[in-house]
């Protein structure tokens, strides 16, 4: 299938349409939703999200996206995955995609001991302040989405969470 973006184009500085695109190869659809404007705000959204945690850090968090847009059929495919599943980005009203997202380390030298446990922490009590509602903690990533009713797992927002220097 041909697409109807180019998969390297920049929407925000630092993702591209190929951070979302579905992980089907071509199998179910041609790799992005019919309105692709749902995977441009999702962008907007994390790229919103992707500043925060770095601000809060004090230091650049770049997010890699694990999950963007899953075709109906593919995510038919993957164990576990709801069929009502916020990456089946045309299901929902525009700006209520989901991702699946872990940060990557850029920081110089070793990356510290319960890093990633603690930036999990930051990165959900981030996205809650800037209206995601779909948040659920995982060992090694956060599932992100934009739903209008809240849907908090292994997660409870707090005013603030202390950064372990």
């Amino acid at each position: 299938m041909t697409s109807r973006v180019s998969d390297e184009a920049l929407i925000t500085p630092n993702f591209s349409y190929a951070d979302f695109k579905c992980h089907c190869d071509g199998r179910f659809c041609d790799g992005y939703p019919e309105f692709i404007e749902q995977v441009e705000i999702t962008a907007v959204h994390t790229q919103e999200l992707e500043d925060a945690v770095s601000e809060e850090l004090g230091y650049p968090v770049r997010l890699r996206i694990n999950r963007g847009f899953s075709d109906p059929q593919y995510n038919a495919t993957i164990p576990g995955a709801s069929a009502i599943s916020h990456h089946m980005y045309d299901m929902w009203p525009l700006g209520e995609g989901g991702i699946d997202s872990t940060p990557e380390w850029l920081g110089k030298g070793v990356q510290p001991a319960g890093w990633i446990k603690q930036t999990l922490r930051i990165m959900a009590q981030k996205a809650y302040e800037l209206g995601w509602r779909g948040i659920k903690i995982y060992s090694g990533h956060v599932h992100l989405d934009r739903r209008r009713v809240p849907w908090l797992r292994n997660f409870e927002p707090r005013e603030h969470i202390p950064i372990e220097r």
